[in-house]
């Protein structure tokens, strides 16, 4: 194909995954948290913010279909992906726990599933999964370690937890890495 044919063709394509992906209302979607009430502090040095809603995840799974099937199958379903991390102090991580108990006591209400708690002096770390209609249509990683990082991660959609270390898309050190290793034990 014609380098010239090509792009108009992919230009259609992004233009109608976009307009199919925005009737998704994502705060509507059992599986959401709304992570705005989380501020990262200016001082934070090294921060990382992802947000990669509806259309983006189409166009990665369609994209990565013939390269990766298991990966495609896996974005096919996401509506959202999260992702707050960031270097905090002492001082910092004492205004991120109220926000964090604020959220947990959300994901109490809502009847998502705890499926990792650790409490390690001031270090903490909870991941919980929202189910609905059998299928987990939500996950939640929030980690605490102050003088360190703090990490919250939200997916939205049909999630299938064999495969969520794949919608990493090899960012490192990143808090997907740790949910993958969470998810491995």
């Amino acid at each position: 194909m014609k380098k010239r044919t090509f792009i108009p063709i992919f230009l259609i394509f992004v233009l109608c995954v976009g307009v199919q992906a925005q009737n998704i209302d994502l705060k509507k979607q059992p599986g959401y948290i709304d992570l705005s009430k989380i501020k990262i502090p200016g001082k934070a040095g090294k921060v990382t913010e992802i947000s990669i809603g509806p259309a983006l995840l189409k166009l990665a799974a369609g994209i990565s279909e013939s390269s990766d099937e298991k990966l495609s199958k896996s974005l096919s379903g996401i509506f959202s992906i999260q992702v707050k991390s960031f270097e905090v102090d002492s001082e910092e991580a004492e205004k991120i726990r109220p926000v964090m108990a604020e959220i947990e006591k959300k994901l109490n209400r809502e009847n998502w599933e705890r499926l990792v708690r650790v409490k390690e002096e001031d270090e903490l770390t909870i991941v919980s999964i929202k189910h609905d209609k059998g299928k987990v249509v939500g996950l939640l990683v929030m980690s605490l370690k102050p003088g360190d990082e703090a990490s919250f991660v939200n997916v939205v959609g049909n999630i299938d937890l064999k495969n969520i270390g794949k919608i990493g898309m090899g960012l490192n050190d990143s808090a997907l890495d740790s949910l993958q290793k969470a998810l491995e034990k």
